[in-house]
């Protein structure tokens, strides 16, 4: 019983020194926002007037896995997804097997497997054959945008504490609004707010999440993207 209540301490000690250990960086807050809040047929209007179909259909499929309580786990929580269980609803999505799931469904060419927040944040050339880098500064609905802390931050936690603070990735759906759909964790979570598919407000621009955790990269389907066999309808 006395060595449980060891591991426990020390499993809160490493969550407390995550949480405060990007000080020297600003510290940005998010909401939760109602789904009620959030109308695509509104936004068709507007911004998402002459968007892409496909950022339609995934819009779409995200409101459908908010509406359903499609839960949050991370990424290595069970066994690696596949193109195989994109025929499956899914009840538990980490950040970014959201992302590959809905771009893969949407009909885009997203791999056998989705890849990590880290790569996203960090790598050239992830899911080459349906996204680019946006390098402009530019954001539109449809826009994935990748938040993690610093590499040599990382490094340093590893370092220290033996693991490192998560990224997060998320689904641009209002850029004037700046509302942000995904699969979120405990930590970006708001309290009394639910865990897994949700929106997000963003309070201190899209530069910043939550914990310390930056914009690393903002990726948008290739214009020349093919579609291949999407998965589930």
């Amino acid at each position: 019983m006395q060595s449980a209540f060891v591991v426990l301490a020390g499993l809160a000690a490493i969550a407390s020194a995550l949480a405060f250990s990007s000080a020297d960086v600003p510290n940005a807050t998010v909401e939760a926002v109602a789904r009620s809040e959030v109308s695509l047929p509104q936004l068709s209007e507007t911004e998402l007037k002459d968007a892409d179909p496909t950022v339609i259909r995934v819009l779409q499929l995200a409101d459908q896995f908010v509406a359903q309580g499609v839960k949050y786990r991370r990424l290595k929580a069970l066994r690696r997804l596949s193109r195989s269980d994109l025929s499956v609803p899914p009840r538990r999505l980490s950040c970014s097997e959201f992302v590959w799931y809905l771009f893969s469904v949407a009909g885009l060419d997203m791999g056998e497997h989705p890849i990590s927040s880290k790569r996203l944040a960090f790598r050239d050339n992830v899911y080459p054959l349906a996204f680019t880098k946006v390098t402009d500064g530019t954001v539109r609905p449809g826009d994935v945008l990748v938040y993690a802390n610093s590499a040599d931050e990382l490094a340093r936690q590893k370092q220290t504490l033996g693991v490192s603070q998560v990224g997060h990735v998320v689904i641009m759906v209002s850029a004037k609004e700046q509302i942000v759909v995904g699969s979120h964790g405990r930590e970006s979570t708001p309290e009394g707010a639910r865990r897994g598919a949700g929106y997000r407000r963003l309070l201190d621009g899209r530069e910043h999440w939550s914990q310390g955790r930056v914009l690393r990269a903002t990726y948008r389907i290739k214009p020349d993207a093919a579609l291949v066999n999407p998965g589930r309808r």
